[in-house]
């Protein structure tokens, strides 16, 4: 086995090597970092391309809800006019309906009086 010895000169080559292979991979992965860096740009572009998209549509959703609950509100505002309106007409059917109940009983009440007298005034 051959020994080899380690001048100043050759400690010196082999250091000048090292630093020239680690300026290499430096260089390298500065190459690779930049083209990353290229790749997230672009993807960034596109995020930021379709969530303007996404808040455009957002946007255009929440305009359609806002039209719709208008109109929903509205229809139960006319709905509420309109139950107003019934429960009035309801209170005079009923009004209507009491009055005439008495009334039949009026009448039937005096059919009978008459009655009841007439066969009393026949009776004598």
């Amino acid at each position: 086995m051959a020994r080899e010895t380690w001048t100043d000169e050759r400690l010196d080559d082999l250091k000048g090597q090292m630093i020239e292979r680690f300026d290499q991979v430096d260089a390298d992965i500065d190459r690779r970092f930049a083209q990353v860096d290229q790749r997230f740009d672009r993807v960034d572009a596109k995020m930021n391309e379709r969530f303007g998209q996404v808040d455009q549509r957002f946007g255009q959703v929440e305009a359609n809800m806002k039209e719709g609950f208008a109109r929903v509100d509205k229809e139960i505002g006319e709905l509420r006019g309109e139950m107003k309106e019934m429960r009035g007409d309801i209170k005079a059917t009923q009004r209507l309906m009491v009055q005439g109940f008495i009334g039949i009983c009026t009448l039937m009440g005096t059919g009978f009086a008459i009655t009841v007298t007439g066969i009393g005034i026949l009776a004598l």
